[in-house]
């Protein structure tokens, strides 16, 4: 897939692919916080380190930029978690696994909502 943003389809794609970089993200948190009493440190340079190799595949295989973009933003959130919630990791990554399900699901939609809605 050309990375040029032309198309409804492209759009509807990297959505997805948006949401499904963020489930991933949760998945991770889950994993670390099963694995270590401290899973801040994995989570946040785990994902981020996750984001960029999933950034360079995508530019160099020409492919559609979401997934990097989903795993930097569940970077950025575990990199914040400490100072605006208070529940552990556990929680945090089931948070981000069903705000990335509702996104795949919902977003979609909501954009070609409103695409219909601008032509008119």
């Amino acid at each position: 897939m050309n990375d040029d943003g032309g198309g409804e389809g492209y759009v509807d794609t990297q959505l997805r692919l948006v949401g499904y970089g963020v489930i991933v993200s949760g998945i991770v948190a889950i994993l670390a916080a099963a694995l270590s009493t401290q899973p801040r440190g994995i989570v946040v340079f785990g994902l981020g380190g996750l984001a960029v190799a999933a950034l360079v595949f995508e530019r160099t295989q020409g492919g559609v930029a979401g997934i990097s973009l989903g795993l930097l933003v569940g970077s950025v959130l575990a990199w914040l978690w400490p100072t605006v919630g208070d529940g552990g990791y556990r929680f945090f990554g089931l948070l981000l696994v069903v705000v990335g399900f509702i996104y795949t699901a919902i977003l979609p939609r909501f954009y070609r909502f409103g695409q219909r809605l601008g032509e008119r």
